[in-house]
């Protein structure tokens, strides 16, 4: 804890690097949304390896939200992996988020330039090892899940 800013942007990247694993582990064609009423259907390994346009791992949460039905994957948890990367969005951007993590609780006045560790953030610290805790045990689900997939390959 005290480096809420890089471990916060971290984790976004590892909820659109499961994303992505998923996708790059998939035999089949997905469908994308190329523009608001348009889709169209790309073998998303090819294009990433290719560095199409279309498959950015920004991307890859949209595009697995898309498919989930097709590609077998729980609803609830495309949802978790989506509210996720809402929450950790905000240590990404400049904000209030980010500036909060640069002043201190404890001692009102007193800012922190890099890491720091505030007592007046604690219950701010503890529901971030909720949140990282709660990620975790859904990790192997989703190993299990790109083994599986990864076995069906050619």
């Amino acid at each position: 804890m005290g480096y809420e800013i890089p471990s916060g942007n971290l984790m976004r990247q590892v909820i659109e690097s499961v994303a992505l694993a998923t996708l790059c582990s998939l035999k089949d064609k997905i469908r994308i949304k190329i523009k608001q009423n348009k889709t169209k259907d790309i073998h998303f390994y090819s294009s990433f390896i290719n560095h199409k346009s279309e498959a950015k791992s920004f991307m890859a949460l949209k595009h697995l939200e898309l498919n989930y039905d097709n590609l077998g994957i729980n609803e609830d948890a495309i949802n978790a992996l989506k509210k996720s990367r809402t929450f950790y969005h905000h240590y990404s951007h400049p904000g209030e988020f980010s500036l909060a993590s640069t002043i201190s609780f404890e001692k009102p006045g007193k800012s922190f330039i890099g890491g720091s560790f505030d007592n007046g953030k604690m219950v701010e610290y503890k529901k971030e090892l909720v949140h990282r805790i709660n990620f975790c045990r859904i990790l192997p689900n989703i190993i299990k899940g790109l083994v599986y997939r990864v076995n069906q390959l050619p």
